[in-house]
């Protein structure tokens, strides 16, 4: 319903009317949200690293964008619980769960013919470089591997037994091709450093996107432990400088506790202690341990932070001592 027509459809009904449809808005607007919430679920698992391990580019691609474009559909809150319903069972999502369940096994069969075809064409080479006669059957395995790629990429949306059946038929073909020649379809050994090679060459591979997300990781860790510990030395210092009348061996106790509990020490200095009560905090220095002025210039630039010169108004901080003489 576009604007003008909410407009008009206000200003022409009852408030009961009005009411129902707010009613009705509403009703959209919480089964839109139970579904985004169902979808963002989704993103963040295509978004696992150990999926992504387990996935093609192509296929993981096109898995976001649709997601994205569902998640875009919902945000416009026009979905009512029955339209949602409906958006469940039409063919898009089918293709999804159909994807979802058969993604690892595509991998797998990539990866296989992949690692089928680098092996044999290893195997025609070496025989090559000794001089020694190739098999027509090995150039004949690495074209019907080839020919299977194609098929492979025709098959985006199918059920899992179809590359299953598919593999069944290619290891018959590839073992009549084979046949006499005293070869194997894959070479344990030859496959393994094919894969290995196969996850190097992945990961000495320049990604921008993968170095953005390095470097946007590691500042937000550096962030949130810088904020902690600035967070932690405010505490303790509150602390410290809150309870400067105590003996030296206290006020360590009261500056490690500052910094270990700054979330209870921060709010109760500044919002209890200062706005509520008028208790404006006093600062000695900035976690005053030490109760010396250091007349020497260096000595006060190494230790001034942890110095401090006591005075009359300490006195004044022993609250809980003056407010029991007042009573009694």
């Amino acid at each position: 319903m576009s604007f003008l027509e909410r407009t008009l459809f206000r200003l022409t009904n009852d408030p009961v009317s009005d009411a129902a449809w707010k009613q009705q808005q509403a009703e959209k607007k919480e089964a839109c949200e139970k579904e985004l919430g169902v979808w963002n679920k989704k993103l963040a698992k295509i978004d696992d690293p150990a999926f992504i391990k387990n996935a093609l580019p192509e296929d993981l691609t096109y898995l976001k964008d649709f997601i994205k474009e569902r998640i875009k559909q919902l945000k416009t809150y026009t979905f009512s619980s029955i339209d949602i319903d409906k958006l469940n069972t039409n063919k898009d999502t089918q293709n999804f769960n159909i994807m979802m369940e058969t993604i690892l096994v595509r991998f797998q069969f990539k990866t296989e013919m992949t690692n089928s075809v680098r092996h044999w064409n290893a195997t025609i080479q070496e025989l090559n470089n000794k001089k020694t006669p190739v098999p027509p059957s090995y150039p004949k395995l690495v074209s019907r591997i080839e020919k299977e790629l194609p098929w492979f990429e025709q098959q985006k949306f199918v059920e899992t037994d179809v590359y299953e059946k598919e593999r069944r038929i290619f290891e018959q073909d590839a073992d009549a091709l084979l046949k006499g020649t005293g070869a194997k379809m894959h070479d344990p050994e030859m496959s393994k450093k094919a894969a290995e090679e196969a996850h190097d060459a992945a990961r000495n591979e320049f990604s921008i996107s993968r170095l953005l997300g390095k470097i946007l990781g590691t500042t937000v860790s550096i962030l949130v432990v810088f904020l902690l510990i600035v967070l932690g030395v405010f505490g303790s210092s509150l602390a410290t400088n809150l309870n400067v009348y105590h003996t030296a061996p206290y006020r360590i106790l009261y500056a490690i506790y500052g910094f270990v509990f700054f979330f209870l020490v921060i709010p109760y200095v500044l919002l209890y202690r200062w706005w509520w009560k008028g208790k404006q905090p006093r600062f000695y220095s900035l976690i005053p341990l030490v109760p010396y002025h250091f007349d020497n210039y260096y000595t006060g630039i190494v230790l001034s932070w942890m110095s401090y010169k006591p005075d009359d108004r300490i006195e004044s901080l022993k609250e809980w001592r003056i407010e029991q003489k007042t009573y009694t």
